[in-house]
């Protein structure tokens, strides 16, 4: 199983080396907690260890890139923008399907023009809706290559990015109530969502909103903003982005509705989990409405 033996694997879960063989086997399940153990060790969800094709994949099309890579491919190295009259690359981590991706959009673009948007995920929860004519530079760094020295700030999580359960548990650690938070994550996830808090500076919920949670719109002339939006228009403001149509984005927060002409914007970060959420639920509406007829 990947670069642990059954021993080791067995060891970091508490459980016997037999037991281990039998979920390989198929011949028992791991419970819940201990499906949440693997996904944090293995970097991947629960979902797709327990097999995401309960929900269509997404086709890529055009400049939008599935968002249901596959997070056991691995992390590759780093996309980096960097905006015009600004100094600091921006990192994201990413893996090598999504660096593939943005490369068949530059050369899409140098051929055929192509679109106004680019659309892809990260491995530290965010998607990224942007433009790519408004960047003075775009990275595609391999791992393996070196850092540039004077332009290398990644964010609490920027290096490698983190398992999808634990950008879901620290939600849920901050804003849903305690009992269900202790039953549903083990004891040995909550200590690691411990060490996180205490390293990374959540003192407060309002910073671990901005940091999971939130929208960020980055406007061309340098300034930003950030607030929570349904998910629901999550899923509608990157439908807009991908048919290239909508000149007006409509990026409502809470109870006030806002318009943003596109062209002031260079960049939409959206929470990856939250877009994820809204494409199961239109997947899960598809089916009933299929099964219905």
């Amino acid at each position: 199983m990947f670069d642990l033996t059954q021993e080791e694997l067995a060891g970091i879960l508490k459980v016997t080396q037999q037991t281990i063989a039998r979920w390989e086997t198929g011949k028992a399940e791991p419970n819940l907690a201990a499906l949440s153990d693997l996904a944090v060790i293995l970097n991947t969800s629960v979902d797709e260890l327990l097999g995401i094709d309960r929900f269509p994949k997404m086709i890529e099309k055009g400049y939008r890139q599935s968002v249901y890579l596959d997070h056991m491919g691995g992390f590759w190295g780093h996309l980096g923008l960097l905006y015009p009259n600004e100094t600091k690359t921006r990192w994201y981590p990413i893996t090598q399907d999504t660096a593939n991706f943005i490369e068949r959009c530059l050369r899409a673009r140098q051929e055929e023009g192509g679109g106004d948007w680019t659309i892809v995920s990260t491995l530290n929860n965010r998607l990224l809706v942007f433009a790519m004519q408004a960047m003075k530079r775009v990275w595609l760094l391999d791992n393996n290559a070196e850092q540039p020295n004077d332009d290398w700030e990644l964010t609490w999580d920027g290096y490698q990015g983190l398992s999808p359960e634990i950008y879901r548990a620290l939600e849920e650690r901050f804003f849903g109530l305690d009992e269900q938070y202790q039953a549903a994550y083990p004891a040995a996830l909550r200590n690691i969502l411990d060490e996180i808090v205490k390293e990374d500076g959540f003192d407060d919920e309002a910073k671990i909103a901005e940091r999971i949670l939130d929208t960020h719109i980055h406007f061309r002339d340098g300034t930003l903003i950030h607030y929570w939006i349904e998910t629901q228009d999550i899923m509608n403001l990157v439908l807009d982005a991908e048919s290239g149509a909508s000149r007006i984005f409509r990026i409502n927060g809470g109870e006030f509705k806002s318009y943003y002409p596109a062209t002031s914007i260079r960049m939409i970060d959206l929470p990856l989990l939250q877009y994820r959420a809204a494409e199961k639920r239109n997947a899960k509406s598809l089916e009933e409405e299929g099964n219905a007829r």
